[in-house]
């Protein structure tokens, strides 16, 4: 649907939002299997990992969301 709805309007072409699709296909698929092979054994086994690992998400969410706030604002 969004894919859709960006062409409709023009904002990106059929073929950025297929190259867009593929890229982030394949970085999805990087990461399932460098968190497969990487990281699941040591956030299973320690807390520490557990720790970082979600502290970690959290700051890159939280920052995410507060810079996004901040752009609507902007264009505002």
């Amino acid at each position: 649907m969004q894919s859709w709805l960006r062409v409709s309007q023009r904002l990106h072409t059929l073929n950025q939002v297929m190259v867009g699709a593929a890229v982030g296909s394949a970085f999805s698929a990087l990461w399932f299997v460098l968190w497969h092979s990487l990281v699941q054994e040591a956030f299973a086994a320690s807390l520490l990992v557990r720790i970082v690992v979600i502290l970690g998400s959290s700051v890159f969410c939280g920052a995410f969301v507060i810079y996004m706030i901040r752009h609507w604002l902007k264009d505002e």
